[in-house]
């Protein structure tokens, strides 16, 4: 899947990125895509993220909103769970999986230096609320399965 990055913190004048499919079940940004789609309010804007009210661009605050409002009751708020969190656990998620070396997850993430060493985190860190597994359990149709 090809897609156009207007800007971003490592490419002020845009740039095409082509998106692998991972193959791991709960993580496949194409097969994500693919469903998104699917329920993506029409419009003739290029733009991917729109309002369902009036079909205008979607501003990174207003999904981080979004993303903490989703959570609520999910998430403990000590966790301070933001949008930033969807690349430090994608990059943990793709480490843990063994089926990607450093440069790919530094290229998937769009990591021009070795930071994104910085965001692969063990994945057995993650419990719940009392030491145990975590709470969160989605199925499988929200997860894009």
């Amino acid at each position: 899947m090809t897609l156009f990055l207007e800007s971003s913190k490592s490419n002020k004048d845009g740039v095409w990125l082509n998106v692998k499919a991972t193959g791991l079940p709960h993580m496949c940004p194409v097969k994500a895509m693919v469903e998104y789609r699917r329920w993506r309010p029409s419009s003739q804007s290029d733009v991917l993220f729109l309002h369902i009210k009036d079909g205008s661009p979607l501003t990174a605050p207003q999904v981080n909103h979004v993303l903490k409002l989703a959570l609520q009751g999910l998430v403990p708020p000590q966790l301070k769970f933001s949008s930033h969190s969807l690349r430090i656990g994608s990059a943990s998620q793709l480490a843990d999986s063994n089926m990607f070396d450093d440069s790919e997850i530094q290229d998937m993430g769009r990591w021009v230096s070795d930071a994104y060493q910085g965001y692969i985190r063990p994945l057995d860190s993650y419990k719940g609320p009392m030491g145990g597994e975590p709470t969160i359990d989605l199925p499988n149709s929200i997860l894009f399965d």
